[in-house]
């Protein structure tokens, strides 16, 4: 964690607070710490990566279905189904326009949209 910290800073100091590189920077932080079962601090990070992404891409860019995706994930690990339901539904939707309905990015989204429909 510490080192994607730092990869973090380093990055923001040469690219900006608004760069893409700076949210693949936020994700790989974030991902860390979901590893480190740390999943409530990383959806600020995932967040901030999901709103870099999407000013600079637009909604439909398959870089907005992984923010999506991850955001979805962390939901899903903190119980709120509901709400991850709706975030892999739209990352489903990015991914089948864009990557299409067999690629694996969507498939694994199609499984985790699934995951939260079932009560």
């Amino acid at each position: 964690i510490e080192m994607h910290g730092r990869a973090l800073e380093l990055t923001i100091a040469a690219l900006g607070p608004n760069h893409p590189d700076t949210a693949t920077a936020k994700g790989n932080l974030a991902a860390a710490m979901v590893g480190n079962g740390q999943l409530r601090e990383s959806l600020p990070l995932f967040k901030s990566s999901y709103d870099i992404d999407r000013a600079h891409y637009g909604d439909s860019h398959p870089a907005v279905a992984t923010d999506l995706h991850n955001l979805g994930f962390v939901l899903y690990r903190t119980g709120q189904r509901d709400s991850a339901g709706e975030h892999f539904r739209a990352a489903l939707d990015i991914r089948t326009k864009a990557l299409g309905a067999q690629h694996p990015e969507t498939r694994s989204t199609r499984t985790w949209a699934g995951r939260c429909d079932v009560k």
